[in-house]
């Protein structure tokens, strides 16, 4: 993230099946995710919420709004394609 690694570790907790899960920091940056699937006329509507404590060294709210914000939403977008992608395999 802006030119520097970050190396996060996510465990997953409180798995449903069907409805999503909640992801916490074990290593790296601290943070917290969370996953929700919600089937809605033959789709899925995902939500995704994320809590993060951003270090001084990153400068504040600006820079994260303005530079960590849209990195965070393309690895999001990432793994969604890569978890439907997975899905779809599996359908076949």
């Amino acid at each position: 993230m802006m030119g520097l690694k970050v190396t996060v570790g996510t465990e997953w907790n409180e798995y449903k099946e069907n409805e999503g899960w909640i992801g916490k920091s074990f290593k790296g940056l601290k943070h917290q995710i969370h996953w929700i699937f919600k089937e809605t006329n033959g789709s899925t509507e995902f939500t995704y919420i994320q809590q993060y404590d951003l270090p001084l060294y990153f400068g504040g709210k600006l820079i994260d709004k303005m530079f960590l914000q849209p990195q965070w939403t393309r690895i999001i977008n990432n793994s969604l394609q890569n978890l439907k992608r997975l899905t779809e395999e599996n359908k076949k």
